[in-house]
């Protein structure tokens, strides 16, 4: 019974760790797909007014809520 609820508890923990290393590849993702993006859209601009929101995407922090637990 112990070992049965240690395993379990140990699978939850892998899992939860598979679970936010997936997290950060998609927010690492999406990340360089903004930043491909910002990257290509300057090409087309001539000023920064013309831009609005581009702070916000250089300056974006990772959404995923488990970062905290790596």
């Amino acid at each position: 019974m112990i070992i049965a609820a240690m395993l379990t508890k140990a699978s939850l923990l892998h899992a939860l760790r598979i679970y936010s290393n997936f997290a950060l590849v998609l927010d690492y993702a999406s990340m360089k797909a903004d930043i491909l993006h910002i990257q290509t859209s300057l090409d087309k601009l001539t000023s920064l007014e013309q831009a609005p929101g581009i702070a916000e995407l250089l300056c974006r922090k990772p959404t995923s809520p488990l970062v905290a637990f790596i």
